[in-house]
């Protein structure tokens, strides 16, 4: 579920990523049919089944960028990241805001 419907939004993935993203949401539509639990129906599901927890995922996120070395990462930074590789990729700028949710005459112009 979403907070609001502006939320949805389309992000662009090279061929193989889209592939895995569409094989597991087969898998999850076809353990949903054949009577699992609710969890089983998500793309994502926690460790343990059903939705996952968002404090929980963020301070996983947070654990690997430390042990990776990169302590002053944050999920900005990554946001920022994706969103400077988009502009160098010469998507359209609608598609751009529709990713990260930023005005790009705005990010561009930083």
């Amino acid at each position: 579920m979403l907070k609001r419907d502006s939320s949805r939004r389309t992000v662009p993935l090279s061929p193989a990523p889209a592939e895995m993203l569409r094989t597991r949401q087969r898998q999850a539509l076809d353990a949903q049919l054949q009577g699992a639990s609710s969890g089983a129906a998500l793309v994502f599901p926690a460790q343990r089944g059903g939705l996952p927890d968002q404090t929980a995922a963020r301070k996983a996120v947070r654990r690997q960028l430390d042990r990776a070395g990169f302590p002053w990462v944050t999920f900005h930074t990554l946001r920022r990241t994706v969103e400077r590789q988009l502009m160098v990729a010469r998507v359209d700028p609608r598609v751009s805001m529709s990713v990260i949710e930023h005005d790009p005459a705005t990010s561009w112009a930083s």
